[in-house]
């Protein structure tokens, strides 16, 4: 130690009450130490008796540590880390300093409270006695270490040897003793303790001890009156509102129980012991460490091998290096008060069996330790040792605010020892294997290479090698043994499934993930030997198969031998998870190394693991998609998508909690940061997951629930298995009747879970497992959310209405089981705004929150033959179209009652170039069926004339509308996949009639109207949305006077009267009409066939050739082509008639209205000559009034002579 004579105090502060505030200068050689010195001088010292003398020459801006012992003030000491108050009288203040200040001397140790504005204190008040004598404490100086206090007495002497830079304690009274007085005092030897100014080690007390091991062990222990006491143990602690202090304790002896008095026979312990008042319960800074001594009664053999035979444990006082050593570790104390046990600290020597064994870390075999005689096992202090995640907190866990960190598996504020493994100097396999207990890998050879029958392979999963730190430590982690836990020599009982479930859901986790560290090594699978497994495969209970690579280059398929990397044997070349027929799901090899990611490989061998994953970025290699069901299921999204978070997949080899409860604590996930990213992403990720939980919850009052059977897996801490949750659908090659519902679902459709059931495992041609099948289960729940309908439906922007047409899957839900699907619930809607070219509203459907108006709803239904199912659309809600629902508008259509819906397939087409970007083209068809009303009098200021005639209201309330039969009113459907099976864009529908069939029926005509006053038959319901083509029908136009001339007025405004005009309900451009069978007769007895000459009457409307927001009307007849062409017609197979013009009227008889149909102009030949010459005649075609709906039909001629 260099001398510290020279050392310097300079003043910082200085303030009007005569305080002065010093700090030691910093050595630099010594680096950043955890305390810094400080000396506070009162007024009073220095030049105060000197009249004239300034104050700050009072305070001199340098002290050295001789003058300082001189002065009337405090030595303090304070973490390096804390600033000391700016105003030295804050100091004083906290001291309690009262004047007079002259005769006060002292030391102190200062730390920040809460609130960091405050500060606390520990010290040694002392009074000046003689230079030569040194200074004496005035009162009880008392630094607490827990519940055990340093006590200082009144009258210990306080000398300083500026050389060496120490102070020493001297008095009889110097002890370490309980705070309640309980125990026997422990003294230092000669009752001294030296205090250090030393920079490396400030404010730190030094000494030795010769401690009867009774005495120590009682001094901390939880009852010293207890009939047996326990030392040098490891405590781990967590939450139990029914503990005295709110915390329960687990306890792990490290050193063997001391026999009760008087058989103990200890000798004492020898112990250079350093405690800082700064730190009390850090073991690196408060710890009594075993001199050198015989220490053989400290063995213990608390340590086992995974075949059960006793491990030894001793602690070592090395030559050189650190020796052993206890520490008081932090502890629940009574009503919140800090309380200490003794835990051990530093090397412990192992003596194993046979020179070699597999020591185990925890309660299961296949997690251990391969160490050999001589290994160390280096208790390291002051570690976390408490977990709020583990027992009845859990059952308060909630989710984590936005970018919150996730809780340590561990934490404070209770300690205890974590271990470093150190091999020793005899050559042997060392490392540390490890497997989930819940899925433990078994192959062929592990034991030995003729065995035939599988058995459980070992994992190395670490070397032991990696390390925390450049400078080459190994990493430190939680480890405990269980030889002593059920015989605590102060016969405390502990619960067994308490200390089953600590270790497996805390202690094993974090240990292997700690070894593991941040890059970890690729596991290798080895055979009993430690010899590793070359290009075998493994199984797990559950199904997963492992691939290992053999001695030298990696197999996998498509990589040249030439080309294959160098791998090591018994590594893993693929993961596969599950095979349907030719299809896997797999994590595969990095092509560049030959392995599977070594992240994923070596968690996966984690105990009580619970993986949650959704940096897909970091599995390029993956085979992702398997059908099942008909639905292609992928558990890995596109790297390109812009979610792709969103897609989770869980491993869950935990069985000490359920998976809903894993979900909501981040701090038991494996590795966040590389399987998942940031604390915000990790905080996203549990929303997503809690979401889906909630979604099954809240889905047990549906009808048609599909999520019991998951409720019953997420509320079951024993299951164990993969999920992948929002797994893609990948639309791609899917049956036509599946593949067309993904017109109607807005993004990519996914499952809400999906996973592996179980795997049948069978030998494959080279006696190796293989996976025969895989067992399947999941659920796809979609529902169209209100804001996707919004979006699906609402108009463009860009427009001002809304779409004609819109295309939803309202609801999918599917359950499968067993790779089956148990159960099958689609509804499907069509939003129709316009039929015939006119807006329709639709009314008298069920109503549905979720459904926009104009929608009518189709359910699905599922038929299973054998393993293929096929998916049906038929039926659904019943409502009527109104076409002029207020009465605003002229229409001539009233209504249009749906009676049946469908969704049938129609085509898919794979996009071309057929490649592994390419999509796929689907196209649908729904159709409606129903019956078509018109409106009776559907023009003002025209009365009686019921063209359309069709249109009944029911016999009964609520009954169906009579009126024209329609079927396959259609919609045709298309949409584009892109290659991930996921719609681009909003999809295509237009109207497709050309399948549309009409069908007359009687009961529908109404009173009076045309088709009931003229033997007219429904043949056709014509429609062109371009028009219709007049001239290709061969029909002549047929006027209808009553339509035009119409009298009518228009708003004048402005207090004008209305002014009188005339309208005309006319178009020009019909797009639908109905064609109706008009008999004429036969043609007669010289026809060669006795056949009937009909003509056709096209009764039409479209938009009005005036208002084109309002339909008009137009008729036209298509006569008998015989012989006369389209403008004639022959009567009696001779008599030939030709005609300018025709007109249909309305006529008033006193037996009713008839309909009578002219034609204007007509001349009449026979053989080309006209009869009889300059005659023009007017025929007129009309039915009986007395009859109306009958069979007859009249005609007369009226002749008019021309000149």
């Amino acid at each position: 130690m260099h001398s510290m004579a020279d050392m310097i105090f300079t003043r910082i502060a200085l303030d009007a009450a005569g305080f002065a505030l010093y700090s030691a200068a910093v050595d630099q050689a010594v680096g950043v130490a955890p305390v810094q010195a400080g000396f506070l001088l009162l007024p009073g010292g220095a030049g105060a008796s000197q009249i004239g003398v300034r104050r700050d020459e009072q305070a001199p801006q340098e002290l050295s540590l001789s003058q300082a012992w001189q002065q009337p003030g405090y030595f303090l000491f304070h973490p390096q880390s804390q600033a000391l108050p700016a105003e030295p009288a804050d100091i004083a203040q906290t001291l309690g300093l009262t004047p007079p200040y002259a005769t006060l001397r002292g030391v102190a140790w200062l730390w920040q409270a809460a609130p960091p504005q405050s500060w606390a204190c520990a010290s040694v008040p002392l009074f000046y006695f003689s230079p030569t004598s040194g200074q004496v404490a005035g009162s009880n100086g008392s630094l607490p270490f827990g519940h055990v206090d340093l006590v200082l007495p009144s009258g210990t002497q306080w000398t300083l040897s500026a050389e060496t830079g120490q102070a020493t304690f001297v008095g009889d009274g110097i002890a370490l003793l309980r705070d309640s007085g309980q125990g026997t005092p422990l003294s230092p030897d000669a009752y001294r303790v030296s205090l250090s100014f030393d920079p490396a080690a400030a404010g730190l007390l030094r000494f030795t001890a010769a401690w009867d091991p009774y005495n120590l062990f009682g001094l901390f222990a939880d009852d010293p009156q207890a009939p047996g006491l326990q030392g040098g143990e490891l405590r781990y602690f967590h939450p139990d509102p029914q503990a005295p202090q709110g915390f329960a304790q687990l306890r792990y002896p490290v050193l063997p129980p001391l026999p009760p008095l008087p058989a103990n026979d200890w000798p004492a312990f020898l112990l250079d012991c350093e405690m800082d008042p700064l730190a009390p319960l850090d073991g690196t800074r408060t710890r009594f460490l075993f001199l050198p001594q015989r220490l053989d009664n400290l063995a213990s053999s608390f340590g086992r091998t995974v075949s059960g035979d006793l491990v030894t444990l001793a602690p070592s006082v090395p030559s050189n290096g650190s020796p052993a050593g206890l520490y008081p570790a932090a502890r629940p104390g009574a009503a919140q008060a800090p309380a200490a046990y003794l835990a051990p600290l530093g090397p412990f020597v192992l003596t194993v069996p046979g020179g070699a064994a597999k020591l185990s870390c925890g309660t299961l075999g296949t997690e251990y330790l391969r160490v050999a005689d001589g290994d160390i096992l280096d208790f390291v202090p002051s570690m976390p040792a408490c977990s709020t995640a583990f027992g009845t907190a859990m059952a308060r866990r909630m989710t984590l605010a936005n970018g919150a960190d996730t809780k340590p598996l561990l934490d404070g504020p209770f300690a205890t020892s974590w271990v470093r493994f150190r091999p020793g100097a005899a050559t042997a396999m060392r490392g540390y294997y490890a497997q989930p207990g819940a899925s433990v890998n078994f192959g062929r050879g592990a034991v030995s290479p003729d065995m035939r029958y599988p058995a459980a392979v070992s994992a190395l999963v670490s070397t032991l090698a990696s390390t925390t730190k450049s400078d080459e430590i190994p990493v430190a982690f939680p480890m405990v043994q269980y030889g002593g836990v059920f015989a605590l020599a102060d016969a405390t009982v502990q619960d067994a499934q308490l200390l089953d479930g600590y270790e497996k859901q805390v202690i094993a986790g974090l240990r292997g993930a700690l070894i593991r560290g941040s890059t970890p090594d690729r596991p290798v699978f080895v055979g009993e030997q430690g010899a590793p497994l070359p290009g075998t495969r493994t199984s797990t209970p559950q199904g997963l198969l492992v691939q290992l690579n053999s001695a030298t280059q990696s197999t996998r398929a498509g990589i040249a031998a030439a080309q294959a990397p160098e791998v090591q044997a018994g590594t893993w070349q693929s993961l596969l998870l599950a095979r349907s027929a030719e299809q896997t799901l797999s994590f595969d090899a990095d092509p560049a190394t030959g392995v599977v990611d070594a992240q994923l490989a070596s968690t996966l061998m984690r105990e009580q693991l619970f993986l949650v994953l959704n940096d897909w970025s970091r599995f390029p290699n993956i085979t992702r998609m398997i059908a099942v069901a008909g639905f292609n299921f992928e558990i890995a999204p596109d790297v390109d998508a812009t979610d792709r978070w969103r897609t989770v997949l869980v491993f869950k080899y935990a069985t000490t909690q359920s998976l809903a409860a894993l979900i909501r604590a981040p701090e038991s996930w494996a590795n966040t940061d590389y399987f998942i990213g940031d604390a915000t992403r990790v905080t996203d990720t549990q929303s997503v997951l809690i979401d889906a939980l909630a979604v099954a919850e809240k889905a047990s009052s549906d009808d048609d629930d599909p999520f019991a059977d998951f409720r019953t897996k997420a509320a079951d801490p024993d299951w164990t298995g993969m999920l992948a949750f929002n797994a893609p659908i990948n639309g791609n090659g899917m049956p036509d009747d599946l593949q067309m519902l993904l017109a109607g679902i807005d993004g990519q459709l996914s499952a809400h879970h999906f996973g592996v059931q179980v795997n049948r495992i069978s030998d494959g041609a080279d006696q190796e497992p293989q996976i025969s099948e895989s067992a399947l289960f999941g659920v796809i729940y979609h529902h169209a959310a209100t804001a996707i309908l919004k979006r699906e439906r609402a108009m463009p922007r860009s427009e001002q209405t809304p779409p004609d047409y819109a295309f939803v899957v309202e609801a999918l839900s599917v359950a499968i089981n067993q790779s089956l699907v148990t159960q099958f619930h689609c509804r499907v809607g069509m939003t129709i705004n316009t039929l015939f070219g006119r807006a329709v509203t639709l009314t008298g459907a069920d109503a549905n929150a979720d459904v926009p108006p104009n929608t009518v709803v189709v359910a699905g239904r599922y038929q299973r033959h054998g393993e293929v199912g096929t998916v049906t659309f038929d039926g659904g809600q019943h409502g009527s179209f109104a076409f002029n629902p207020d009465r605003s508008r002229i229409r001539v259509i009233d209504t249009f009652q749906v009676s049946g819906a469908s969704l049938v397939p129609i085509a898919s087409v794979p996009s071309v170039p057929a490649d592994a970007d390419a999509g796929t083209t689907i196209t649908s068809r729904f159709a409606l069926s129903g019956t078509l009303a018109f409106a009776a009098d559907p023009f003002p200021g025209v009365t009686g004339l019921d063209l359309f005639s069709y249109g009944l209201p029911g016999a009964a309330p609520g009954m169906t509308t009579t009126g024209v039969a329609l079927t396959s009113l259609a919609f045709g459907i298309s949409c584009q996949l892109d290659a991930d099976g996921k719609r681009i864009g909003l999809p295509q529908i237009t109207a497709d009639f050309s399948g549309l069939r009409a069908t007359d029926d009687r009961s529908g005509r109404r009173p009076g109207a045309l088709v009931r006053m003229l033997p007219l038959t429904l043949q056709a319901i014509l429609h062109d949305e371009a028009g219709l083509d007049i001239k290709a029908l061969g029909a002549l136009p047929v006027q209808v006077p009553a339509l035009t001339g119409v009298a009518a007025s228009v708003p004048g405004g402005g207090g004008v009267a209305p002014m009188p005009t005339q309208v005309a309900y006319v178009t020009s451009k019909p797009l639908y009409a109905l064609q109706f069978a008009l008999p004429l007769g036969a043609l007669g007895a010289l026809a060669d066939a006795h056949a009937s000459l009909d003509a056709s009457l096209i009764v039409a409307w479209g938009a009005s050739t005036y208002t084109p927001d309002e339909d008009g009307v137009a008729l036209f007849v298509q006569l008998p082509q015989v012989t006369a062409g389209a403008f004639g017609f022959n009567l009696q197979g001779l008599l030939k008639t030709t005609f300018s013009a025709a007109n249909l009227g309305l006529v008033k008889t006193k037996n009713g209205p008839a309909y009578v149909l002219m034609f204007n102009n007509v001349a009449l030949s026979v053989f080309g000559i006209t009869l009889p010459p300059k005659v023009l005649a007017d025929f007129i075609l009309f039915a009986d009034a007395n009859d109306p709906g009958g069979g007859n039909l009249g005609w007369s001629l009226a002749a008019t002579q021309t000149p």
